[in-house]
Parts: C-alpha cells; structure tokens; sequence
C-alpha cells in the first residue's frame, strides 16, 4: 500500500532520516535555508553513482562539465564545477548541479527504486 500526500505544510520540521531529507532537499521540496547546496549537489552526485542505470546520466554530466564523475570524489567534481564555471564558489556550483537536475538536463530517473523503500 502506498500513501501519497501532496498539501503544502505536510513536510516535518526536522528529519531523523537524514537520507530522506537528502533526497527532498535534491528535489527541492524543502526550503533553502535547510540545506547547503554544495553539499546536497554532492548527494545528489552519490546517488547518481549509485544507481543500477546511470551511464545516461553520468555522460550528461561528464559532457557537460568536462570531468568524469566517476574518476572523482562527489565533492571533488563540485569544487572542479566551481572552478570552471564560478570562481570557486562551491555553492553557486551546487546550486548549478541542482538546477540541472531539477530541471532534467541529466535524463528522467528516480533517485528511489523499490528496492530502497
């Protein structure tokens, strides 16, 4: 059985699942102020690593930013991100990375599978 809720107001004010809270932040269903975008980017990087079918997303993001992200640490293909295209600041790098994603520039995929529930 599976409840879905869609009402403004509905999200906890803390998590004591912090991947769950991870994974809000990256689909942007929390506030800003609740996270750092470096860090939530470097998630988000993690994940994409993780998932059974992400050579479609890796290449986007490899095309795109001219780094592999599988020869680097996540944090360290956000600081390359930031010092391509930002100055070095890492969290308008992060801000960058989430947008894309949000925005489907790495493809259509679930950050969730069956499997993780």
């Amino acid at each position: 059985e599976l409840d879905l809720l869609d009402a403004p107001g509905i999200i906890p004010a803390s998590f004591n699942d912090q991947t769950a809270a991870q994974r809000l932040a990256i689909c942007n269903d929390i506030g800003e102020a609740s996270y750092v975008d470096s860090l939530i980017a470097a998630a988000l990087l993690i994940r994409i690593k993780q998932l059974p079918r992400n050579r479609a997303a890796l290449a986007k993001l490899r095309d795109r930013y001219k780094l592999d992200p599988l020869g680097v640490s996540a944090e360290d293909f956000v600081v390359h991100v930031a010092g391509e295209l930002f100055g070095g600041d890492k969290e308008q790098a992060g801000v960058r990375l989430l947008n894309d994603y949000r925005n489907g520039v790495y493809g259509d995929f679930a950050l969730e599978l069956p499997d993780d529930l």
